[in-house]
């Protein structure tokens, strides 16, 4: 619940020597840092001391939210310019770079376990490698934010009068953009949620297990999870190539993102056909080639998503003469978080739901033997039937309710390029 607050006092800081929000900028990369250089590298006596070890996981996770919450690349981008080419190139950009530094991350172990072979100390090579991975990240993005020149503008409102309650309370009312983006991209997010977490459930008893005796080929599983993980990882790298084609033919984010959904509920349909005809027990790899499909698809969408919340702030600004994009991130930041912890409720729900009943020591199906089939055809309907009437509803609230067309667009952007070009004159 701190967002919105350091958002009200984002959008009511003043230009200076480094800008309006690269400041916060910074204040972001050194927070995120220090917290999590801190909370990887645990002295010994705060280990031994229980109390101590809850302050100090607790104090560092608390400067890490307060790091988060200062994430300002959406105002930045909002304030650099109103031209949609450059906005799609930069977030193009930084969504590429948000793919790389994952990089590492997916590696993290192999890492640590090659660093631990000379170090000879599992948790000091954590430490290490940790902190290396997190100096040298945060070097890259200091002398980014650095390098970065950002404009001045006029002090909010009239005379610089700060933002009020009741106009950032007004703005979340009106501003039918931001409503209508909030529900399409929690919908379109539950998609990648409900692929990600039940897929790897699917793919061990669908194609690993043994349906008369419940039983598990844990080498086959992991040569087709293996498989799985690589397809699942390449789209994000390629999505974000396509994503200004997309964006360039539809004319608009919300076109683009709502074709891209059409495109997902044709996949899913496909999908739907394959398991109920049984067909997709052919191979996991038809499977895992469709998943990268979907992968595809939802690495595609996230650029035109993510200008969506700038749209959203624009409009904002259109509206009521007063700039909220700090106000916005930080709607869009909350949703995401709510968005994760619903995500772990869904998944526990879907296995309650299909009775799933695993041995935890040798992970084999411990249930009445009977009902495994109808466990397995519980995961299907999850990653099949469900996502097409997500995703269908995803598409029909950009195609119907989401208001900024490209005329509507073109119109906002040019009023707010004038105004302001007449605040640089004064």
């Amino acid at each position: 619940m701190d967002h919105p607050l350091q958002a009200y006092f984002i959008d009511n800081a003043k230009d200076g020597r480094l800008g309006k929000y690269r400041k916060f900028a910074f204040a972001n990369i050194i927070l995120v840092t220090v917290a999590v250089t801190c909370v990887f590298s645990i002295p010994g006596f705060i280990k031994a001391n229980t109390v101590l070890l809850c302050v100090w996981v607790g104090g560092f996770y608390l400067i890490y939210e307060l790091g988060v919450a200062f994430t300002t690349s959406m105002p930045l981008i909002q304030k650099l310019s109103y031209d949609t080419k450059l906005r799609t190139k930069w977030t193009q950009r930084m969504r590429i770079w948000m793919i790389v530094i994952m990089v590492p991350v997916y590696f993290y172990i192999p890492i640590v376990t090659m660093v631990d072979s000379g170090v000879n100390n599992l948790g000091r090579s954590f430490s290490l490698v940790s902190v290396v991975l997190m100096l040298i990240l945060a070097a890259v993005s200091l002398l980014g934010v650095y390098w970065l020149k950002e404009p001045r503008s006029k002090s909010t409102g009239a005379a610089g009068e700060k933002l009020k309650v009741k106009e950032i309370a007004r703005m979340f009312v009106k501003n039918k953009p931001l409503l209508i983006q909030t529900l399409a991209s929690v919908l379109s997010n539950m998609v990648f949620s409900l692929s990600s977490a039940v897929s790897v459930y699917f793919l061990k008893w669908y194609y690993a297990a043994d349906l008369s005796t419940g039983m598990v080929d844990a080498e086959l599983y992991a040569a087709i999870y293996g498989v799985y993980a690589v397809a699942g990882l390449l789209p994000n790298f390629i999505g974000p190539f396509i994503a200004g084609r997309f964006i360039k033919k539809f004319r608009s984010y919300a076109r683009a993102a709502g074709a891209l959904m059409l495109f997902g509920v044709f996949l899913y349909t496909l999908l739907s056909i394959l398991f109920f005809t049984d067909a997709l027990r052919v191979s996991p790899y038809l499977y895992i080639m469709l998943i990268f499909a979907s992968g595809l698809i939802m690495g595609t969408a996230v650029v035109p998503v993510t200008l969506l919340w700038t749209e959203s702030a624009d409009y904002a600004e259109w509206k009521t003469g007063r700039k909220m994009s700090a106000m916005v991130n930080s709607f869009n930041n909350m949703t995401g978080k709510a968005q994760t912890a619903l995500s772990s409720v869904i998944t526990g729900s879907v296995l309650i739901a299909v009775g799933y009943s695993v041995n935890s020591v040798t992970g084999n199906y411990s249930g009445d033997i009977t009902r495994l089939p109808g466990m397995i055809t519980g995961f299907g309907i999850f990653l099949t039937v469900v996502p097409v009437v997500v995703m269908l509803l995803a598409w029909v609230l950009y195609r119907y309710f989401y208001p900024i067309t490209p005329e509507i667009q073109k119109q906002m952007l040019e009023s707010l390029e004038k105004s302001r070009s007449e605040a640089q004159e004064e």
